[in-house]
């Protein structure tokens, strides 16, 4: 029998340790994938948030989420009349409004044509189009709606099917799907945008918003923009701008950083777990090996038994975790790093060439780990004396 056969028979020779090893590594792969790609995602998201605070204020009613559907005092809106009020404040280039509303497939985002698409709880993450298209002017009061590719695909509409694709029931009105677009993360895929005017019919909820975004022409001129705003449309609002967005990437800076810290944690738990259990293997096997020398094994030989069984025990717990990253991603970031803001970071939980190329790095170094010191103690053993081993 080959070194590649005893190695592969040996990894369920203990079902019992070999189950749990597995468990473990797949468990640490999985956690190292989850905040390694939540890190990624953090990072990305302070970058976008330190780039855009300058010259941006945004208006929302106090002391609330601001998005229909959801339980008082969450669903306090704001009337769309304070974007008229506050237009001809000098320095203001442009003023977006938009309506968010929850519906039980997801989330509803009523914006005008033009405006940025920006999804609840997106924090600067850009839709992107993967089929059809994004709303023009003429598209403003027309049933038409732009949807995440998660939320079409709860009415059967797929990029295949667009054009005869069937409508979207929201509330009791039918709107025609015109584009899908995918964010990378299941949150932002679950929602969906039709224009404003629309979504404030479909609520009845007509004249008012959730939130209004203010464009300053320069960082010089912030602070007057948002003293004139505050003049006008006096406490009955809330402000948001510079220290405040510069306080929340600053809170997913804190996040960023210890998901850094369970970055190395994953990886140092799943070395010693895979040494720890092949140490155990190979003091069980020491009589074993002697057997295997005194027979004409070389060391190379029973080296490379117990290399296999290392990497096939690595490889199937780096199978299960990336299982793990690609269906509880999201979820799991949240449990990890203690954050909700993370759950709406998850942008890119799905397996890709470089997530699999981080799995198989833990898997061969994993192995690598796992048969050092089997490889060590097969070269030192002397055949008459690991034959005498009990």
């Amino acid at each position: 029998m080959g070194a590649v056969t005893r190695g592969l028979r040996n990894v369920h020779r203990n079902h019992v340790r070999a189950i749990s090893l597995i468990f473990i590594l797949g468990l640490s792969v999985g956690s190292f994938l989850t905040v390694n790609q939540a890190r990624s995602n953090i990072g990305e998201q302070v970058n976008v948030l330190e780039s855009s605070v300058q010259t941006t204020i945004e208006i929302r009613p106090p002391a609330t989420m601001a998005i229909v559907g959801m339980p008082p005092p969450q669903n306090k809106l704001q009337p769309e009349s304070n974007a008229d009020r506050i237009e001809d404040i000098p320095h203001i280039v442009k003023i977006e409004k938009y309506l968010n509303a929850k519906v039980p497939d997801g989330r509803v985002v009523g914006m005008e044509p033009g405006n940025t698409m920006r999804l609840i709880m997106g924090w600067g993450v850009t839709p992107k189009i993967i089929a059809g298209r994004t709303f023009i002017e003429s598209d403003a009061g027309r049933n038409v709606a732009v949807a995440g590719n998660a939320f079409a695909d709860n009415y059967g509409i797929f990029p295949g099917n667009l054009d005869g694709a069937p409508p979207i029931a929201l509330s009791g009105t039918d709107v025609g799907a015109i584009g899908i677009f995918e964010t990378g993360f299941s949150l932002g895929n679950n929602q969906v945008f039709l224009p404003l005017g629309v979504s404030q019919k479909i609520f009845n909820v007509e004249g008012e918003v959730s939130l209004i975004y203010v464009h300053v022409d320069s960082v010089e001129n912030v602070a007057q923009v948002r003293e004139d705003i505050r003049a006008v449309l006096g406490d009955d609002v809330d402000l948001l701008s510079g220290p405040q967005i510069y306080a929340t990437a600053e809170s997913l800076a804190g996040i960023q950083s210890s998901s850094e810290t369970w970055t190395v944690t994953m990886i140092v738990f799943g070395a010693l777990v895979t040494l720890f259990t092949m140490v155990l293997a190979t003091r069980e096997r020491t009589k074993e090996i002697g057997v295997l020398k005194a027979i004409g094994a070389s060391n190379g030989d029973v080296a490379a038994q117990f290399i296999v069984e290392a990497m096939a025990l690595a490889a199937i717990g780096g199978l299960l975790g990336m299982i793990f990253f690609a269906t509880l991603g999201p979820e799991a970031a949240v449990v990890l790093l203690g954050s909700l803001k993370t759950s709406s970071l998850g942008m890119g939980y799905a397996l890709s060439p470089s997530t699999v190329g981080y799995a198989l790095g833990l898997v061969l170094f994993f192995g690598i780990i796992g048969s050092l010191y089997p490889v060590m103690q097969a070269v030192k053993m002397k055949p008459a004396e690991a034959i005498r081993h009990e």
